[in-house]
């Protein structure tokens, strides 16, 4: 009866070989899923998608009106008419709503429905590859004022990267649960010494799946403000669902099962005490 005590209480305080290898066959499968939608999107964009949404950004974030000054200056060599009807009783004046905006008045414009009017009526003409051209000219201040579109691919790659080292790593922790001699060992010692380097080894695997959804996140908020015509719209919704429910839920839900995993390690560790101090008693 004492030797059944002890075995119960070893069984209780560890975690078995099946449940170690569906940790680590799990990180392999959630990795490689992750991996699909993030290859997915990153392949389905090309720099070119973003012009429209580049054109927007650099129109409302750039610190002076050099940018202004460039599209009515391009638009006036190719001949562009910058009085435009919109229907029966509203004419506007493209130029002069362009040249207009400020600096300070960025995120203010959220609801100016004129300058949008206005870029939307611009940009079917507009030649993209001065637009480009002229953003490689200006290369130090277009990355800190137009930004989206290098957050898009700068999250996929990095996302992409993660995840196959995630993937490498957990072909790697399998392979070497299964050479080692924990499944044959009855008496968990060589599963304990292996949980000892490869236990947080294959919990980095998740946290780099953690770290690469994160990244398609913000990668999708960015590809999906080229959907939106109102620009600061786009975002502002992306902005307010990322920071307001994603991540706090994530975090939440995280405390939650880390506090749930806590509390039954405890108690298994005061039954087994209490199994400890009963089999003394019995001796």
């Amino acid at each position: 009866m004492p030797t059944l005590g002890r075995k119960k209480s070893e069984a209780a305080s560890t975690v078995g070989y099946d449940d170690t290898e569906s940790l680590v066959v799990s990180a392999g499968v959630v990795t490689a899923l992750i991996l699909a939608f993030v290859a997915a999107l990153l392949v389905q964009f090309g720099f070119g998608d973003f012009d429209r949404l580049n054109f927007k950004e650099a129109m409302y974030d750039w610190p002076n009106r050099d940018f202004s000054e460039f599209v009515v200056y391009t638009l006036q060599q190719d001949g562009f008419n910058f009085t435009e009807d919109l229907d029966r009783r509203t004419t506007i004046d493209v130029k002069d709503t362009l040249m207009s905006r400020k600096y300070a008045d960025a995120y203010t414009s959220i609801g100016n429905r004129r300058l949008e009017t206005a870029m939307e009526l611009v940009i079917p003409d507009f030649p993209m590859d001065r637009l480009n051209a002229w953003f490689v000219d200006h290369f130090d201040e277009t990355t800190l004022y137009v930004n989206r579109a290098n957050n898009f691919f700068r999250c996929s790659v990095i996302a992409t990267s993660v995840l196959i080292v995630a993937m490498v790593a957990s072909i790697v922790a399998y392979i070497s649960l299964t050479m080692s001699p924990a499944r044959e060992d009855e008496s968990g010692a060589a599963l304990e010494a292996w949980k000892r380097w490869g236990m947080g080894f294959t919990m980095g695997i998740y946290w780099m799946n953690g770290l690469a959804m994160i990244c398609f996140l913000i990668a999708v908020g960015n590809a999906l403000t080229i959907q939106d015509t109102f620009y600061y719209h786009a975002t502002f919704m992306f902005e307010m669902v990322m920071y307001c429910i994603v991540i706090p839920t994530v975090f939440v839900t995280l405390g939650v099962f880390i506090q749930a995993t806590r509390v039954s390690t405890q108690a298994a560790e005061a039954e087994n005490g209490s199994l400890a101090a009963n089999s003394v008693d019995f001796n």
